[in-house]
């Protein structure tokens, strides 16, 4: 059979890829080295649980009914509702240092009351750092607005540990820069993570895999 496009890897954005493709009637054939679908979200069973490896939970969370964000583009870009993907809230997570902790939720006033409290200092700064994030253009492609984040962080915290505790759950997505990350990618990474917050699905992320799997054999 002769393919329109094929797509190497079976992972999230492979899956979703080859849902978007055919349905604008291309044909598409997803290729995965592994026995399991997944990429970085892959998993294992154990005695009868199921264990995630790599990805955990998916960010960006919005309740039901907000449209206008990722999430709810995303769902309406893959035909999905947001029922379909079973998602609950966290609960809460926490950034732990040996010299601090810094608690947040999916409310974002939850983290600036904790920065306010463990960081008390370093507030004013936070606030004007966050005034920063909301006022920049993220999404502009043009690519002639490419500067290092941590001279900005620098610019309105001066406690180094807040800095790195901010960094912290950002650099696990990966980073070009080592200790630090282009100022787009981490307005992106910090609004999806602070300001949105976390969301797992009932089933783990075996669920999401198998129920972008069977949408694009569909």
């Amino acid at each position: 059979m002769r393919y329109d496009t094929i797509i190497i890897g079976a992972g999230l954005s492979g899956l979703a890829a080859g849902i978007r493709l055919a349905m604008f009637d291309k044909k598409v054939c997803i290729v995965e080295k592994h026995v399991e679908i997944g990429g970085l979200n892959s998993f294992y069973a154990r005695k009868n649980r199921i264990f995630d490896v790599g990805l955990h939970a998916m960010t960006n969370f919005t309740p039901k009914g907000v449209r206008s964000s990722p999430l709810g583009k995303l769902l309406k870009q893959l035909r999905f509702s947001h029922d379909d993907f079973r998602l609950c809230q966290q609960h809460m997570s926490e950034i732990r240092f040996p010299e601090n902790s810094l608690r947040f939720t999916n409310d974002f006033e939850f983290m600036r009351q904790e920065v306010a409290e463990q960081f008390p200092d370093q507030i004013d700064g936070f606030n004007k750092l966050v005034e920063k994030i909301l006022s920049y253009d993220e999404l502009n492609l043009d690519g002639t607005d490419c500067f290092s984040s941590r001279p900005v962080l620098e610019s309105c915290i001066s406690d180094s540990v807040l800095i790195d505790m901010l960094f912290c759950p950002l650099m696990y997505y990966g980073s070009a820069r080592e200790g630090d990350m282009d100022f787009y990618q981490f307005v992106i990474m910090f609004k999806s993570i602070f300001m949105e917050g976390f969301s797992k699905p009932q089933g783990g992320m075996p669920y999401i895999l198998n129920l972008l799997a069977q949408k694009f054999k569909d």
